[in-house]
């Protein structure tokens, strides 16, 4: 083939590589001004394929390469307004590698956007996380700053409503980090702090109330376990044997006479003659006591409320043997000095309890306590009364 051929050959090749060139710009130019971005892409990627040194775009006076990253921008923010964002950021990468101002600025939006909406859906990890890698890409940004600051608000706001005052604090110490003039944070966190302090203080006193309760409530438990053998013997249906004797008495005197009179003496009623009656010899052992009968009347008293009924062993002495609650009903059986014999039945029918002071009891009965009944002072060289009972 001589060179005039090969020229024309080549003449040709490039009259149809034009053509070709021309036809993809103009489709592109159509489809870009009509708003169909994706299809303009597609014909100026074509057109740039078929001119990639850009010479016939230069000839013919057509940017192609510009329309293509116009077309690149656009489609990226209407993918990016239909929140589909991988395809945006698919066009602004490419757009990028042409244009890289462009192309971050494109993907800055799109993470921008991203934290946005996560956080109005209430998702602020995730919008936190996101406008913090915002930052990453783009150090500086001002929609990463301002995205962050209002995500970190609304946080810190979520944990107050939940009662988490510390995680509230650490929201806005972080935030503080962005913003150190945030007033408001730096308020909030003074605020907070000071309601953290007070749970605290609260929290410590009503600690102690509870102890204090535990320590009340277990001195009443040891209380009520000390006390027991009171309520025991004064229950109707329980006899106190509180010391065992094989002669059980009841005397209230240390007198013996041989007919109750209110004075007591140590003389025989009888003279003892030399007939060969029978004489009586007094003796230092009481031959006749004040004792019940068949049909006796109850002189019953009630212990008050001045204090526990405490029961003594003797009609002297501090030998406490039980204890009787205020308002328990008992049955006077004799008097000695200044203590009672008490009952909890008829003299006559159960042993009695122990000696009870005077000024416990209540008495229940008309009238004086009968003077046959009464010692008026007790011996200390005398046998002492004392409650007994038969085992």
């Amino acid at each position: 083939m001589t060179p005039e051929y090969q020229d024309a050959d080549h003449g040709q090749a490039e009259l149809e590589k034009m053509a070709d060139f021309a036809e993809a710009y103009e489709e592109g130019q159509l489809a870009f001004d009509a708003g169909s971005y994706v299809k303009a892409i597609t014909a100026f990627r074509r057109a740039t394929q078929i001119d990639p040194d850009g010479a016939i775009a230069q000839k013919l006076n057509k940017n192609a390469p510009g329309f293509l990253q116009e077309a690149l921008d656009k489609a990226g923010y209407a993918a990016l307004k239909e929140q589909e964002f991988q395809t945006a950021l698919g066009y602004f990468g490419e757009l990028a590698r042409m244009d890289e101002a462009k192309g971050r600025a494109g993907k800055c939006a799109v993470f921008s956007r991203q934290g946005e909406l996560a956080r109005d859906e209430g998702n602020y990890p995730r919008a936190k996380t996101l406008f913090e890698e915002l930052d990453k890409f783009d150090p500086g940004n001002a929609q990463a700053r301002a995205g962050l600051i209002e995500t970190l608000h609304l946080q810190a706001q979520e944990a107050v409503a939940k009662g988490k005052r510390q995680e509230a604090v650490g929201y806005y110490q972080y935030l503080l980090d962005f913003a150190p003039g945030d007033s408001n944070a730096n308020v909030q966190i003074a605020v907070l702090k000071r309601q953290i302090r007070l749970r605290k203080t609260i929290w410590i006193v009503v600690g102690i109330l509870i102890f204090i309760s535990l320590c009340v409530s277990a001195w009443a438990l040891t209380s009520d376990s000390i006390l027991k053998p009171e309520w025991a013997c004064v229950d109707e249906n329980f006899v106190c044997t509180l010391t065992p004797t094989n002669t059980p008495t009841h005397t209230p005197t240390h007198t013996p006479t041989h007919t109750p009179t209110l004075t007591p003496t140590h003389t025989p009623t009888h003279t003892p003659t030399h007939t060969p009656t029978p004489t009586h010899t007094p003796t230092h052992t009481p031959t006749f006591t004040p004792s019940p009968t068949n049909t006796p009347v109850p002189f019953v008293g009630e212990v008050n409320r001045r204090g526990l009924g405490r029961v003594y062993r003797e009609a002297v002495g501090n030998d406490e043997i039980s204890i009787l609650a205020a308002e328990t009903e008992v049955y006077l059986c004799a008097q000695a000095g200044s203590r009672y014999l008490v009952a909890n039945d008829y003299c006559h029918k159960t042993t009695p309890l122990g000696w009870v002071d005077i000024y416990l009891i209540e008495p229940l009965f008309p009238g004086e306590f009968p003077s046959a009944l009464v010692t008026p002072g007790v011996p200390t060289h005398t046998p002492i009364p004392s409650a007994t009972a038969t085992p």
